[in-house]
């Protein structure tokens, strides 16, 4: 016995119901809900539809849906980290290490131009700061945007915002800039304090880029792939 298209709906609004917020999840649930009730009525014809729903819905246990939105988290948990590093380490290959070692240069030479002037150190650490938060400002207006256009939250899409911001980037600015801080009133500028702040900035400033640029673009890129319809909202 196949599941009718009102049906469908049904099972749509039920998930919600049970707080499962996100389209590309809800869509998860209603198949293997769907496929467990066909199963059900054609073991038992006379199994209503509604008690059919009930009796799988119990095979979630006592927290419901609650568990497989965590494991759901974990995984994209999982596949955040692995897409950070292989979008990382491609600035160490050629040609892009060829760019990153040159912008490691640019920095020892201004550093010296500038004569290590306090306001230098302070500015190339606020710009990695200043670029995360207005691509996460942006970012999350077009999830708004497109949210209120078409009713529907991704998980996906809601995890590279939460991704962009949550993945301590502003820990690891604020961080580095209390670090270089203390470093700059206590550390002669040797060519040996020239080169790790050089390193460290430039990678840092990689790593937000990646982070803020590079990866949402490959959210999307992915979601589309995986849901269709995300591309036509």
């Amino acid at each position: 016995m196949s599941i009718s298209p009102s049906q469908i709906q049904d099972l749509f609004t039920f998930t919600r119901k049970h707080f499962v917020e996100w389209y590309d999840l809800q869509c998860e649930l209603v198949d293997h809900l769907a496929n467990d009730i066909e199963k059900m009525q054609t073991e038992n014809p006379k199994l209503s539809f509604e008690d059919a729903r009930d009796r799988s819905f119990k095979k979630f246990g006592v927290f419901g849906f609650m568990d497989v939105v965590e494991d759901k988290q974990k995984a994209l948990g999982k596949r955040y980290f692995k897409m950070v590093w292989q979008e990382y380490k491609t600035y160490f290959i050629i040609p892009k290490i060829m760019l990153t070692l040159g912008l490691m240069i640019l920095m020892v030479l201004l550093l010296r131009f500038f004569q290590y002037n306090p306001f230098f150190v302070y500015f190339s650490l606020l710009v990695p700061f200043v670029f995360v938060m207005v691509k996460s400002i942006l970012f999350r207006q077009n999830i708004k945007k497109r949210q209120y256009e078409t009713g529907r939250k991704w998980l996906f899409e809601d995890f590279s915002f939460n991704g962009m911001v949550g993945f301590n980037m502003m820990n690891i600015i604020n961080l580095s800039f209390n670090l270089f801080n203390i470093s700059f009133k206590h550390v002669a500028w040797t060519l040996q304090a020239e080169l790790s702040f050089s390193i460290i900035s430039i990678l840092l400033i990689v790593f937000v880029y990646v982070s803020s640029d590079v990866l949402p673009k490959r959210f999307v890129e992915r979601l589309s792939k995986e849901h269709p319809e995300y591309q036509l909202s």
